[in-house]
């Protein structure tokens, strides 16, 4: 997964499922948005080591 896919699952959470991020991988999974969906504990790893970038993206 891109770093990109990571911060548009985390903003569709955000957006439309309360911030529930486990929801929105599911969605994005079943919709074939992310083919390759990381398991819930590696999206978060990985969604924290963006988190700088979506910091300065929105601030």
């Amino acid at each position: 997964m891109s770093d990109a896919e990571i911060l548009a699952t985390a903003i569709i959470a955000a957006m439309y499922s309360g911030g529930n991020h486990s929801q929105a991988c599911s969605y994005m999974k079943d919709q074939k948005l992310v083919p390759r969906m990381l398991e819930k504990s590696r999206f978060n790893r990985r969604l924290h080591k963006v988190s700088m970038l979506m910091n300065d993206l929105f601030h």
